[in-house]
């Protein structure tokens, strides 16, 4: 093999790195935006990763069943989980899905700390 040759299989290599690169910087961000919008992710055996609990024990983030009971505190009546969506949303700085809003809201009716007055409708116990 001459040089010239060598040098020419070197330079596709070092493109092709370059778009194997470019293509993981891709599936990162893709990652990310997808984590973004559905909070602390749970692990497959269902319990949180110990970074979303440290991050919680330190107060840097809440979850939507606090920040729902925080706007309901702040309301003083029953809502409906329609009308508390863009308030939660506004308080974590972040659109919310209103599937997980309601599951944790759900979840605050069977720990006893709200109560459900109608269908997706909850108020402060």
């Amino acid at each position: 093999m001459n040089i010239t040759k060598a040098l020419e299989v070197a330079a596709e290599y070092r493109a092709e790195g370059k778009k194997w690169l470019a293509l993981a910087d891709d599936i990162e961000a893709a990652a990310k935006k997808a984590e973004n919008g559905f909070g602390a992710r749970a692990t497959q055996s269902g319990k949180r990763s110990k970074h979303n609990v440290r991050a919680r024990k330190r107060g840097e983030s809440k979850g939507y069943l606090a920040v729902g009971m925080d706007v309901l505190r702040e309301v003083g009546h029953p809502m409906h989980v329609t009308d508390m969506l863009p308030k939660i949303s506004g308080k974590m700085g972040k659109d919310v899905a209103r599937p997980n809003v309601e599951g944790a809201l759900v979840r605050g009716v069977k720990q006893g700390k709200i109560k459900r007055t109608r269908p997706s409708t909850y108020a402060l116990m």
